[in-house]
């Protein structure tokens, strides 16, 4: 849970440095890397790639500490994005949740970018309540 509040600390609290950074490559990257999700071999592969994407995101801002801290956290997020992942929200939820995401980026739909991206951060934390 702390993890992912952090990250959504992150990841929605960023949408006007996100927004005056990115670029058409960035966003064309962001939208292959979240098709190299789909077509992974396994979930540990997928997760990697929407590990990938997320920090490819945050990459955009430009503040190394925060990328440092995302490497740190990494075994813990990978942990995270595993529990509870199949191939089927794989393949559609989080690819569908990533795309609209990115979407409302293209858009510079603030607002739609805070909540698609709090909803999907909090996706990830249903598996946990059930311990």
């Amino acid at each position: 849970d702390d993890i992912q509040g952090f990250r959504e600390l992150i990841e929605t609290g960023s949408v006007i440095q996100i927004f005056a950074a990115i670029t058409p490559t960035d966003l064309a990257d962001l939208r292959e890397i979240n098709r190299e999700m789909v077509r992974a071999k396994s979930v540990i592969e997928a997760s990697e790639q929407d590990l990938r994407f997320h920090s490819r995101l945050v990459s955009i801002i430009g503040n190394k500490s925060i990328l440092d801290i995302y490497r740190i956290m990494t075994p813990v997020i990978l942990r995270i994005m595993q529990r509870g992942k199949t191939r089927r929200t794989i393949e559609g939820e989080t690819y569908r949740e990533h795309q609209a995401i990115l979407d409302a980026v293209e858009r510079r739909d603030a607002l739609a970018f805070q909540y698609l991206m709090r909803t999907h951060l909090r996706a990830g934390l249903w598996t946990f309540d059930e311990e």
